[in-house]
C-alpha cells in the first residue's frame, strides 16, 4: 500500500465515498512483510465501481489511473508526480462531435502534483481560516479504505465501510498478526 497510497487518495478525490471493498493481497515475489501485490473491486456511494491494483513487482514502475465515463475515458500515467501533460481524455464518439466541449475539459492552469503544492494549499487555508481541502477527514477516508482492503484480503470476505468498527482488528493495526503473506492461510 505504501506504493499505491497517493493513487488511492486521487481515486477517492475523483469518485467520492467508497462503500464496499472485495480484495486479494499476496506476497508473490518480494521478501516483504506484507503484500507485494493487491487487487480490489470497490463500490462507491454514487454507483461507480472501480478496480484497484497495486504492485511493486511490475517492471513498468508507473502509476496509472483510468476513469471510464459515459462521455469519455480519462487517464493519468506518471512516475512520482503528474501535470497536465500526464493526462489524456478520449471522448466517446457521441461526445467527440462537439469539439469545443472536449477542448473545455482541459484545465486552464497547469499545476503539477507535489508536496510543495499541497503545503501551499494548506498554508492558504490556514491564512483564510478555512478547513484545508486535504484535511484529516480525507486522510482518515484513505486509511479506512486501506484497512478494509487488508481486512477483505486477509479474511476472504467483502467489507462494507459501514461495518468498520473501533473494536475490530483492522481499526488500529491494519493487519491480523496471525495472517502470514506468502503462505497459504
Amino acid at each position: 500500500m505504501g506504493h499505491g497510497i497517493h493513487q488511492i487518495d486521487l481515486l477517492l478525490e475523483v469518485l467520492g465515498e467508497w462503500t464496499e471493498i472485495t480484495a486479494v493481497a499476496e506476497r508473490l515475489d518480494r521478501e516483504v512483510e506484507t503484500e507485494d501485490f493487491s487487487s480490489a473491486i470497490v463500490r462507491f456511494a454514487n454507483g461507480a465501481i472501480a478496480t484497484v491494483v497495486t504492485s511493486v513487482i511490475s517492471p513498468r514502475e508507473v502509476s496509472y489511473l483510468r476513469f471510464d465515463f459515459q462521455d469519455a475515458t480519462v487517464e493519468v500515467e506518471h512516475l512520482y508526480g503528474y501535470d497536465n501533460s500526464s493526462w489524456t481524455w478520449t471522448p466517446a464518439p457521441h461526445a467527440a462531435e462537439n469539439l469545443a466541449a472536449v477542448e473545455a475539459w482541459s484545465p486552464q492552469e497547469n499545476v503539477p502534483s507535489s508536496h510543495r503544492q499541497q503545503l501551499a494549499e494548506l498554508l492558504d487555508s490556514m491564512e483564510a481560516k478555512v478547513r484545508p481541502r486535504a484535511s484529516g477527514e480525507e486522510g482518515r477516508r484513505t486509511l479506512e479504505f486501506i484497512a478494509a482492503l487488508y481486512q477483505s484480503a486477509e479474511t476472504g470476505k467483502s467489507v462494507k465501510r459501514s461495518e468498520l468498527s473501533q473494536d475490530g482488528t483492522y481499526y488500529t493495526a491494519m493487519h491480523d498478526e496471525s495472517y502470514i503473506y506468502g503462505k497459504q492461510n
